[in-house]
């Protein structure tokens, strides 16, 4: 429940043998937004991360930052999601965006739509989210859905509707309403994005998700080696890709 059709997009990584002759697949992931996008400590971004790396080595970008605003989004850290040549993307933002004195629909679309379209351009998965009602005025939250519905038709990917989450009514959900979820939001919405990715073909350890407490194998950003060209990680941004 609170999820969307998940358009066409697979998640395609690199994989690797490994010693036990597991195949072993190579995840970069990124989390991009503000602090909806779960990239406070004990997060459900760094929970996902740190469930994604049970199975796969993985290198997370958290990009997201509080407060931030699309405009934010489209400036800088999309640019680092695009360097770090991310096969998933989360992105989770608008809250701050609706509650400012000079909220703008058209500017708010406009730079939603570029920053995804750079984000997709190599392929990447986009993870988008919906707002909750909790987020802001209702007409600026339907204006603001409206244009990330616009973005999933659009660039496809999966659609995490936090809109229609019967959990985002709830007090317990929240730490700050429609902003910052509680630890039982955080937990709600890993099972939730989990979910979708399994629905396109990254499975994630299920089992583990409630014994998660701490992202201790995550790391802003995790450098992995040894595939293809053997080139590490991070890449300089003019670095080729």
């Amino acid at each position: 429940m609170g999820r969307r059709d998940t358009g066409q997009r697979t998640v395609r990584v690199p994989a690797r043998t490994d010693a036990t002759g597991r195949l072993r697949g190579y995840v970069r992931l990124a989390a991009l937004g503000d602090e909806l996008a779960g990239v406070v400590p004990d997060g459900w971004a760094w929970l996902l991360a740190h469930a994604v790396g049970q199975d796969h080595d993985l290198s997370f970008h958290a990009a997201a930052t509080p407060g931030s605003r699309v405009a934010d989004v489209l400036r800088r850290q999309a640019f680092d999601a695009v360097a770090h040549r991310a096969h998933v993307v989360l992105l989770t933002v608008g809250g701050h965006d609706l509650r400012s004195a000079d909220w703008d629909a058209t500017a708010f679309r406009r730079d939603l739509l570029d920053a995804c379209a750079a984000l997709v351009r190599d392929g990447a998965l986009l993870v988008l989210s919906r707002l909750p009602s909790a987020a802001g005025a209702a007409a600026r939250v339907a204006a603001a859905n409206a244009a990330l519905d616009e973005a999933h038709l659009r660039f496809g990917g999966a659609l995490l509707d936090l809109a229609a989450h019967p959990g985002t009514e709830d007090a317990e959900f929240w730490s700050v309403p429609g902003a910052l979820p509680s630890e039982l939001g955080h937990q709600a919405l890993l099972d939730e994005v989990a979910e979708l990715l399994g629905e396109h073909g990254l499975a994630v350890a299920t089992d583990l998700r409630s014994d998660l407490r701490t992202p201790h194998h995550a790391s802003p950003m995790t450098t992995v080696t040894d595939y293809g060209a053997g080139r590490g990680l991070p890449l300089r941004p003019d670095e080729e890709r």
